[in-house]
């Protein structure tokens, strides 16, 4: 495969990661304070609603932060 086929490809997954060209950038707010292991900014954010499933560029979501902490307490809601 030349590279213009591999560079087309890795546009293409990109797009489709992030939801198209034009999607809004997702609140990472949660993400952040998991993996900062912020405990009263985790709870804070929950109480507002803020969307649980915001995923990094990278892949990684507040989940796999926390199961990475293993942090049972977030794990199950502390709200």
């Amino acid at each position: 495969m030349n590279t213009r086929c591999v560079g087309c490809l890795l546009f293409a997954w990109c797009l489709v990661m992030t939801g198209g060209a034009s999607a809004a950038e997702p609140d990472l707010r949660l993400l952040t304070a998991i993996q900062e292991q912020d405990g009263p900014a985790v709870r804070a954010l929950l109480r507002e609603g803020v969307d649980v499933n915001a995923v990094r560029a990278d892949g990684a979501t507040a989940l796999l932060w926390a199961a990475h902490w293993d942090d049972l307490d977030t794990l199950n809601d502390p709200r």
